[in-house]
Formats: structure tokens, sequence, C-alpha cells
């Protein structure tokens, strides 16, 4: 969904787990910029764990935007794939 070849990535990885009896909960959050020979674009993803619900297993949202259209599309987004055009 990008433009180019990879020249680089740069990214942060945040995690939130928390543990009430039996019942487990673990999210995984990453957030990229990716440069490629062409173009610099946002990569954003969320991935979930709940030992309680195999429904909330798994990706849980991912988006793609251009560096330059970020403000346009950054917002609270549910459950998803975004890729911005």
């Amino acid at each position: 969904y990008y433009k180019g070849n990879l020249v680089s990535s740069n990214g942060t990885i945040a995690t939130d787990e928390s543990q009430n009896g039996k019942k487990k909960t673990f999210k995984i959050r990453a957030d990229y910029t990716i440069l490629t020979d062409l173009e610099t674009y946002n990569l954003y993803f969320i991935e979930k764990y709940n030992s309680e619900d195999e429904n909330e297993n798994g990706l849980y949202l991912i988006w793609l935007s251009k560096d330059s259209e970020k403000d346009e599309y950054e917002g609270d987004y549910g459950a998803g794939i975004y890729f911005p055009s």
C-alpha cells in the first residue's frame, strides 16, 4: 500500500497488561514512520488478547497514511483496516 522502495522504518511499541483472577488482557500498540525513496508514511496498529473473549484476540486495528495527510486522518478509530487514499 505504499509506493517506492523501503529506505527505513522507525517506531515505538507500547504494551498494556492486566490480570483480574483468571481474566488476562494484553494490548500492543505500535506507531511507525516508514520512509521510502518516494514518500514518508505513518503506520499504526493495535493487537489485543483477552483470555475470556476470543473475539478480542488478534489484530484489532491497522492504519496507514502518507505523513503529509496524517493530521487529516488521525483520530479515534474502532476496529478495522484504514488505508486512506
